[in-house]
C-alpha cells in the first residue's frame, strides 16, 4: 500500500510487543485528528498457536486488557484497550505456506 514500508512505524507503541524472531513485512504510522495510529505486518516461522500465547499473556503483563479473543475465519483476532485512549487489534492467521502473518493495528 502507499506509504507502506518493511519496518516497524515509529509510532508503534513501546508497550505492544513484537513477536520474538518476526520480521515486518509492511508497516505505517499516520496521524489522524492527533491521534497516532499504526500498522504493521509481521511474519515468523512460528505456529499461529504459539503467536496467539505469546501475545495473549504479554499483551497482559504490558497492561492491556484483553477485551476478546474470538476466532476469525482461519485465524484469532485479538482485541485489547489500555486505559481509555490505547486500542489494538490483532488477527493472527497461518502463512501460505507455513508460518504465521499477524496483522497488528494500534491506536494510541
Amino acid at each position: 500500500p502507499e506509504g507502506a514500508s518493511a519496518a516497524i512505524p515509529d509510532n508503534f507503541p513501546s508497550d505492544v510487543p513484537v513477536y520474538p524472531g518476526s520480521q515486518p513485512a509492511q508497516g505505517r504510522g499516520v496521524d489522524v485528528d492527533g491521534k497516532p495510529l499504526a500498522a504493521v505486518q509481521l511474519v515468523t516461522n512460528d505456529s499461529p498457536e504459539d503467536v496467539y500465547e505469546f501475545y495473549r499473556s504479554n499483551l497482559e503483563s504490558q497492561g492491556w486488557t484483553i477485551e476478546s479473543a474470538d476466532p476469525a475465519g482461519a485465524g484469532t483476532a485479538i482485541n485489547a484497550s489500555k486505559g481509555d485512549s490505547c486500542r489494538t487489534s490483532l488477527l493472527i492467521q497461518p502463512a501460505e505456506g507455513g508460518g504465521t502473518d499477524v496483522f497488528i493495528i494500534t491506536e494510541c
